[in-house]
């Protein structure tokens, strides 16, 4: 039998089309969606393990807050906000607008940068707040001194009134 693939056309493919950017956002974008996934498990066992417990809380806790667990949850944040954005994107498509190849490269662009920065305003906000929780629990424990720091006085006060009203 003779071999009948070889007389056949073969379809297009990156041979015959060029790469370009609004190919590459569709690529990602069904990435993202994907390691949105992903995502949802790293929350679902974040939940389990608050619910289990301050012991699994903790260890799950330390996972996530090791380098490692760190860039795996930037990335999910830089999915979920590209994702996002590619989906108002896709919205913008399905109203009928932006079609022509400079709207459509503009759109893919400003998903791509916006995407990127967005996730930065998020690190940066995630950072002050973890600085300002760390400032609030040096407030909260240095005014906690304060208060032990004036009880041992009024304590010791009270113990030298009684110790002159009894001499």
């Amino acid at each position: 039998m003779a071999n009948v693939t070889r007389s056949r056309p073969l379809s297009p493919h990156l041979q015959v089309f060029r790469f370009i950017l609004t190919m590459a956002m569709s690529i990602v974008h069904r990435i993202t969606g994907g390691f949105l996934y992903v995502g949802t498990v790293f929350i679902a066992v974040w939940l389990v393990a608050a619910a289990s417990g301050p012991e699994w809380f903790a260890r799950v806790d330390g996972v996530y807050q090791s380098w490692i667990g760190r860039l795996i949850l930037l990335g999910l944040v830089w999915s979920l906000i590209h994702h996002a954005i590619g989906g108002v994107r896709h919205f913008i498509w399905d109203l009928g607008y932006g079609f022509d190849p400079k709207t459509a490269d503009r759109l893919a662009l400003f998903n791509l940068v916006a995407g990127v920065v967005l996730t930065g305003v998020v690190a940066i906000a995630v950072g002050n707040l973890r600085e300002l929780d760390q400032d609030i629990d040096l407030i909260v424990h240095d005014r906690y001194l304060k208060v032990k720091l004036v009880s041992e006085v009024v304590e010791q006060l009270n113990l030298q009134a009684r110790a002159s009203r009894n001499a």
